[in-house]
């Protein structure tokens, strides 16, 4: 069975300005870290695609912002 790296991580900011701040900034991010970035979906609450090692959702919530990154084909993005 194959093996991928996966990245998960949530924060929680002081308030939905700060959060939104930082999903937006962080967007910047998966741009640069990766050689190629492919965004399959956009709203104002998600962000979603293809990176170097597979696909990325990037989520906010309220306060709170998920990110999930190298999520292979067989594998759920919640």
């Amino acid at each position: 069975q194959a093996k991928y790296p996966v990245l998960a991580h949530s924060s929680e900011w002081d308030s939905p300005e700060a959060a939104r701040n930082f999903f937006e900034l962080y967007q910047r991010v998966l741009r640069a870290k990766w050689k190629k970035l492919e965004i399959a979906s956009t709203s104002a609450g998600q962000v979603t695609g293809t990176g170097d090692n597979g696909r990325f959702s990037l989520r906010l919530d309220g306060a709170t912002v998920h990110s999930i990154e190298g999520i292979q084909s067989q594998e759920r993005v919640r």
